[in-house]
């Protein structure tokens, strides 16, 4: 969005024409016919951009809740913005380090500046955009944060860092393509490098999921990775006071709880020898931060488990131990997997509905769920893997969270 259409839309008519946009979106009006309604007080681009604006609102409840009514955004940095449980937890973390004011560098619209102030940290925000640095301002206004949050339209590889402690989301995307390479981002990460040269020491760095545990060892920082609502949306690296003493952190956000496991990477802790075949009453599926994380070992210690196959983050164990690094399943039925004995197993038990999930075979969920011919009232899960060389098939049923220890 360019500056000229932002400031716009922080005018007394832009408001009124951003209520008019939200009305029609609440009223589920078609676009065509809500942009031809705000056409009628409103240039094409700004009625358009109003209308992308009621949108991004809509959106931005699922991270922002009721205050993204209040807010204002950009359609890619509304995505790259953190949850609102997400950016809790990262304010949590310099508050626990005990850092009272901090630089949030390629800021967006403020989103994680918004929970650092609500956690009573003081922030300077730098936003090179010009219309995301004005709507972060504005946000700051409109949550009545402004004394809490000062806002710089700047470079953050060229802004002079004055507080003791950094948080760095740098943009992933350029040219609106995703890019993978550290050094591509933009800024690229080694700028901590030379924040760390000036003598930030307590830096906390938000990446995406898939990096890889190297990057982190380079630049002798912390490891974690975050998951929320069963996704894990982030990796972590922390340094000074930020760090944790375990060399990496799984960290599980729940709607009331926020959960760590924490320890040393799968290939650096000791083999567990895989289940046997008709061993286990219980199969886990580890949730994706804990995979990441390479702490599969760490959790099969924890929950008497041994995994389906050295290669496979699946985990059996012959009793059920609650664990919310964990989706549970009690298991009804295991055998090698032929797509005829799958039918005949599921038809035996009155199987109506399936959920298939398969780690390690070439069989794809949806294509197994379509060949199935299922007839009756039950619900089961399925899940395709392998033990070995040998492809083997599990029945099983989820555990609920009220039945969990």
């Amino acid at each position: 969005m360019d500056l000229l259409t932002a400031q716009y839309l922080l005018t007394e008519p832009g408001r009124l024409l951003l209520a008019e946009a939200g009305a029609l979106l609440a009223a589920k009006a078609e676009p065509v016919v809500a942009l031809t309604r705000l056409r009628k007080t409103a240039a094409p681009e700004i009625a358009a951009a109003a209308w992308e604006m009621a949108a991004s609102r809509r959106k931005g409840a699922r991270k922002f809740g009721e205050s993204a009514e209040a807010m204002y955004f950009v359609g890619e940095a509304l995505e790259q913005a953190s949850s609102a449980g997400a950016a809790a937890y990262h304010a949590a973390r310099f508050v626990e380090a005990g850092v009272t004011a901090l630089t949030d560098l390629c800021g967006g619209v403020g989103g994680d500046a918004i929970a650092f102030a609500r956690a009573g940290l003081q922030v300077t925000v730098v936003e090179r955009d010009p219309a995301r640095a004005l709507f972060a301002a504005e946000n700051a206004r409109a949550l009545n944060l402004e004394t809490k949050i000062t806002v710089h339209c700047a470079d953050a590889a060229e802004f002079s860092v004055t507080t003791e402690a950094v948080w760095f989301d740098p943009a992933r995307r350029v040219d609106k393509r995703r890019v993978v390479a550290p050094e591509d981002y933009s800024p690229p990460l080694s700028l901590v490098n030379d924040l760390r040269d000036l003598g930030v020491a307590h830096i906390g760095i938000k990446l995406a999921p898939g990096i890889d545990h190297d990057v982190a060892a380079q630049m002798d920082a912390g490891l974690e990775f975050l998951s929320d609502e069963g996704e894990c949306k982030e990796s972590l690296f922390w340094t000074g006071r930020l760090r944790a003493p375990e060399p990496v952190r799984a960290t599980v956000l729940t709607p009331h709880a926020i959960h760590a496991l924490a320890g040393t990477p799968d290939e650096d802790t000791d083999y567990i020898p895989p289940a046997s075949s008709d061993e286990g009453g219980y199969f886990y599926e580890p949730d994706p931060a804990v995979i990441r994380a390479h702490l599969v070992r760490t959790l099969a210690h924890d929950l008497n488990a041994a995994p389906v196959d050295p290669q496979i983050a699946y985990l059996i164990a012959p009793e059920l131990i609650s664990t919310p690094f964990a989706t549970a399943y009690e298991i009804v039925e295991r055998f090698p997997y032929h797509f005829k004995t799958l039918q005949k197993a599921l038809n035996a038990r009155g199987v109506g509905r399936v959920v298939v999930k398969k780690r390690g075979v070439p069989h794809e969920p949806e294509a197994v769920i379509k060949q199935l011919k299922l007839k009756g009232t039950e619900e089961m899960t399925v899940v395709l893997t392998r033990m070995g060389d040998k492809q083997i098939a599990i029945l099983c049923r989820r555990v609920q969270e009220e039945k969990r220890l």
